[in-house]
C-alpha cells in the first residue's frame, strides 16, 4: 500500500509537471483519487491512457495520459489506441486545439524508442482523424529497479593510463608508513576502463536514481556537449576514451572491487536500495543513452521496412558499442558517508551552470530536515530544483528559505536577497559539518540537535509555519493580477509588491508571536481561494490606510525593506477590518476590538455602526432596529454565498420569513432578495430579543466568537459569543 501511495503522489507529479512546463491554465480539482489514474498505476495490458476529461481536470489543452509497460507495442496498435480513445469522447474532444500527450514508460529505452516514432505515430492518428489539433508530448519513466543484482561487466584494469588497449589488472599503490597517514581509510580509489554500452545498460536498469548524489544532474547545459558525444560514437568511437573526461561512480559498500576481474557487482541480490550512483559523468551517460537506444530503433525500423537486408547502421551501432569511457570508482565507507559524499559530489561538479542551490541541497541541514519531513508526515518535502514535479507537496530549498525569512519578520530580505546570498555557505574550515551562513533561516540548532525530542522541539518553534507561508505564498503569487485595477494607484502598488509583506504579517497575526511557532495551527487547506483573496485585497487597503496619507511615494523597492513592516506590526492592527476578516476566515476568537462593552442592563437606544468578520467594511445605522436587519440580512447572503443550507433553520424562525406578515416581529419589518427569493426580516424586538436571536445564527451559520460587532461611537454594545 506504501509503494502504491508513493506511485500515486509520482504521477500527480508528472501531470502537474506537465502543466507546469506548458504553461497551461488549469483549475484545481480532487482529480487525484479519481478512478482511470489508477488505470495507468496499475495497468492491466502493455499500454493503458485516460485524459484529463475523465481525471476532471479543466485545462486550456487536452491531457491525453499514456502508460507503456515492459515493452514498445507496435506504432500501429498505439495510434489506433490514441484515434480509438478520441472517437469514443469526440464530443468532449473536439473543443480543444492542442493536445499533450503525457507518455510514461517503464524503461529509459522504450522512452527513448517512442520518442524517435513520436512523428509517425502523430501522422498515423492525424490521418484518421475527422480533424487535426496540435500535439505536444512530455516523456517520463516510472522505473521500479526489479533487478536482483546489478553488474558491470567487461571492465578492464590498467596498470597504467597511458594509452589503450589496457591490461586488465587493476593498479593499487603500495603505500609506506608515510602514505598511510596522507590517504583517508574510509576511502579507496580505481581507475578502470569500461564499455560505455554496459554503462548505459545499467542506467536503463535502474532509471535516474543512478545519479542520485549527482549535485549537477538534470541542469541544462548550453555547451553541445551532447551533440559532441554523440558525433564522436557516430564517426570515432575508438576515439571516445580519449574526447571524454570520464565518469566517477561512487559506491557506498565494503571492498568488493577486487572480488572479480572483469566485473563488478553494484546490487547483490535481496538488497532493495542501490547503494551506487554516478556524481560525475551523468550528461555522458544520457547523451550516450539517446544516441544507442535511438539507433536500435532506426535499425528495427529498416528491418521492418526492407526485410532481411541489413542496414548499415547496425555496423554503426555495434561499432558504436566499442566505445570505452574512463572509469573512476570511489569506494566509501564509514560513518559519515552522506557528508564524504556531498563533498566529493561538489569539488567534482564546481564548474558553471551549476548553482548556490544545488551545492546547498547537499549539506546535512538539508538532508537531516527532509528525514524530519518524512518521519513526522509533516506534509512536504524539499526537492533539487532540477527534480522540482510541482505536486503539491514539494517545494526547493529557495521557497524554504524566502518563507523562513518572512516567518522571522523580515519580508524585506525574503523579497530582496537572491538565492546565491540565502543559501550562501560558510567556508570555515573548522566546522567538521558546513553551516549556512544566515542563521536566521538556518538555525544553528538544528545542526546540533540529536535525539527525536529536542529535534521537534527546535523544529516546531522555528519551522512549523513554514509549509502555511509557502502555500500562502504561491496563492498570492497566482491571483494578485487579477486583483490589480487599471489606475496604477497606491493600491495596485502594495498588491504587485507586497507578496512577503502579507505573508509575513499574516503568519504573525495568526501567531501573535514573531518568534516561537511552537504552538502555530493554521492551514490553508479548508480556506476557500476567494476567502484568501479577500485577506489580500483587505491588506493591501489597510496598508493603504496606515500610509497612504504619511507615504504616498511608495515603489517595488520599499517593499524589499522591512521598515514599514515593522509599522505594521506595531501598528493597531487587532481593530482593523482586515483582522476581523482574518478571525472569521481562521476561526479566531477574541477577534474584535477589546474596547469596554456597555452593559445589557441598560443599552443604549442607539447603535452607530455594525463590524461583521466576513464583510470588511462597517456600516453606519440609525438604531438598533436597523443594526438587527442589516445584520440578519449580511448573515443571510453570508449562507447563501457559502451554500449553506437554510430550510432548517427557517422552520422555527421567529423574525425571517418567504412571505409578508403584519403581526408579532413582524409589525416593523424589511425585505430583501437573494437569489431571486425574497426573505422579509421582523424587527420589533427588545434588546436583549435581538441578541438571543443573533447568537443562535450565528451558532448555526457556525461563525466564530466575535465575528459580529454593535458599536456605540467607540464602545461595543454587542459582540456574538
Amino acid at each position: 500500500m506504501i509503494k502504491y501511495t508513493q506511485k500515486y503522489k509520482k504521477y500527480i507529479g508528472f501531470i502537474n509537471t506537465a502543466l507546469q512546463n506548458k504553461h497551461i491554465d488549469s483549475e484545481d480539482h480532487e482529480w487525484e483519487t479519481n478512478a482511470p489514474l489508477q488505470s495507468l498505476i496499475s495497468p492491466q495490458t502493455s499500454l493503458a491512457l485516460t485524459n484529463s476529461v475523465s481525471l476532471g481536470i479543466e485545462s486550456s489543452e487536452l491531457l491525453l495520459l499514456i502508460r507503456i509497460k515492459d515493452e514498445l507495442p507496435s506504432l500501429d496498435s498505439i495510434s489506433s489506441e490514441i484515434v480509438d480513445e478520441i472517437n469514443k469522447n469526440v464530443k468532449n474532444y473536439q473543443k480543444f486545439d492542442t493536445f499533450n500527450v503525457i507518455w510514461i514508460f517503464d524503461s529509459i529505452k522504450i522512452k527513448i524508442k517512442l520518442r524517435h516514432a513520436y512523428s509517425e505515430i502523430v501522422n498515423q492518428v492525424k490521418t484518421a482523424l475527422a480533424y487535426s489539433p496540435k500535439f505536444l508530448s512530455t516523456y517520463y519513466v516510472d522505473k521500479d529497479i526489479s533487478a536482483p543484482e546489478i553488474k558491470l561487466n567487461n571492465t578492464e584494469r590498467p596498470k597504467m593510463l597511458l594509452l589503450p588497449p589496457l591490461e586488465p589488472n587493476v593498479h593499487v599503490q603500495e603505500t609506506t608508513d608515510n602514505a598511510k597517514r596522507q590517504y583517508p581509510s574510509d576511502l579507496k580509489g580505481y581507475m578502470l576502463t569500461a564499455n560505455l554500452y554496459d554503462i548505459v545498460q545499467i542506467y536503463n536498469q535502474v532509471g535516474d536514481v543512478l545519479f542520485k548524489d549527482n549535485v549537477r544532474f538534470g541542469i541544462g547545459e548550453q555547451l553541445g556537449v551532447d551533440k559532441a558525444i554523440k558525433d564522436t560514437l557516430k564517426n570515432a568511437p575508438e576515439y571516445f576514451w580519449f574526447r571524454n573526461n570520464g565518469i566517477t561512480l561512487l559506491i557506498e559498500e565494503p571492498d568488493t572491487i577486487l572480488n572479480n576481474s572483469s566485473e563488478i557487482v553494484l546490487k547483490q541480490q535481496n538488497e532493495e536500495k542501490i547503494k551506487f550512483s554516478v556524481i560525475n559523468g551523468a550528461q555522458t551517460i544520457t547523451a550516450a543513452a539517446e544516441y544507442f537506444y535511438t539507433m536500435q530503433a532506426k535499425i528495427e525500423d529498416a528491418k521492418t521496412k526492407e526485410g532481411s537486408k541489413e542496414s548499415p547502421l547496425k555496423t554503426e551501432f555495434e561499432n558504436a558499442q566499442n566505445a570505452k569511457v574512463i572509469l573512476r570508482i570511489i569506494q566509501i565507507q564509514g560513518k559519515n558517508i552522506p557528508e564524504e559524499a556531498r563533498k566529493i559530489s561538489v569539488a567534482l561538479n564546481r564548474q558553471k551552470p551549476i548553482k548556490m542551490e544545488d551545492i546547498a541541497f547537499t549539506n546535512y541541514f538539508v538532508e537531516k530536515m527532509n528525514s524530519f519531513l518524512e518521519t513526522n508526515k509533516i506534509g512536504y518535502t524539499l526537492a533539487k530544483r532540477s527534480e522540482i514535479s510541482y505536486s503539491y507537496d514539494e517545494y526547493s530549498l529557495v521557497d524554504f528559505a524566502r518563507a523562513r525569512k518572512a516567518c522571522s519578520g523580515s519580508p524585506g530580505e525574503a523579497r530582496n536577497k537572491d538565492a546565491a546570498a540565502l543559501l550562501k555557505l560558510s567556508d570555515k574550515a573548522s566546522q567538521t559539518v558546513q553551516r549556512f551562513t544566515d542563521t536566521a533561516i538556518f538555525i544553528e540548532e538544528w545542526y546540533s540537535s540529536t535525539d527525536d525530542k529536542s529535534n521537534k522541539i527546535i523544529f516546531d518553534k522555528y519551522y512549523k509555519p513554514i509549509l502555511f507561508a509557502m502555500k500562502v505564498a504561491n496563492i498570492y503569487e497566482n491571483n494578485y493580477k487579477n486583483l490589480l485595477t487599471t489606475r496604477d494607484s497606491y493600491y495596485d502598488t502594495v498588491i504587485k509588491n507586497g507578496k512577503w509583506y502579507f505573508v509575513s504579517f499574516l503568519v504573525f497575526a495568526l501567531n501573535g508571536n514573531d518568534t516561537d511557532y511552537s504552538d502555530f495551527d493554521f492551514s490553508t487547506d479548508n480556506i476557500k481561494q476567494e476567502e484568501m483573496i479577500a485577506l489580500i485585497e483587505g491588506f493591501a487597503k489597510y496598508y493603504c490606510e496606515l500610509f497612504e496619507k504619511s507615504a504616498p511615494k511608495i515603489n517595488s523597492n520599499t517593499f524589499k525593506k522591512s521598515e514599514q513592516y515593522d509599522k505594521i506590526k506595531n501598528s493597531d492592527y487587532k481593530k482593523s477590518d482586515f483582522y476581523m476578516l482574518l478571525s472569521q476566515t481562521f476561526k479566531l476568537s477574541n477577534s474584535l476590538p477589546q474596547q469596554s462593552i456597555v452593559s445589557k442592563r441598560n443599552p443604549p437606544t442607539k447603535v452607530s455602526s455594525v463590524k461583521l468578520s466576513f464583510n470588511p467594511k462597517s456600516q453606519n445605522v440609525n438604531n438598533a432596529a436597523d443594526e438587527f436587519s442589516y445584520t440578519v440580512s449580511e448573515c443571510l447572503k453570508y449562507a447563501y454565498k457559502r451554500k449553506i443550507k437554510l430550510d432548517a433553520f427557517l422552520i422555527d424562525c421567529p423574525y425571517i420569513s418567504t412571505s409578508k406578515r403584519d403581526t408579532g416581529y413582524f409589525r416593523s419589518n424589511d425585505s430583501i432578495t437573494i437569489n431571486n427569493e425574497q426573505f422579509y426580516i421582523g424587527k420589533s424586538h427588545s434588546f436583549d430579543t435581538k441578541v438571543s436571536h443573533i447568537n443562535k445564527l450565528c451558532d448555526y451559520l457556525d461563525l466564530a466568537i466575535g465575528s459580529i460587532c454593535w458599536l456605540d461611537g467607540s464602545n461595543i454594545v454587542y459582540k456574538n459569543s
